[in-house]
């Protein structure tokens, strides 16, 4: 998947240690970046959305998927 590729390739630049905590900002309904991060990382990753119905609807999916050990998904603006 091309997608898959460039988060791959932007993890590669930016190297986390595995206790780094990643944030990302806009997870959408999909949230396709978290679940290649928690694939290719032992780290935890947070992401924010500022639609409470997508967070909602991407937390039922990480729940779904079992992920939430270390896929937190909250509401947030990325300002606060």
């Amino acid at each position: 998947m091309y997608r898959e590729k460039i988060i791959l390739d932007e993890l590669e630049m930016v190297k986390p240690a595995p206790t780094d905590k990643i944030l990302f900002i806009g997870c959408g309904l999909n949230p396709l970046t978290p679940m290649v991060l928690y694939k290719n990382t032992e780290n935890v990753i947070e992401t924010i959305d500022k639609s409470r119905l997508v967070v909602k609807l991407a937390k039922h999916l990480i729940d779904r998927r079992k992920l939430s050990d270390r896929i937190v998904v909250r509401y947030g603006d990325g300002q606060t």
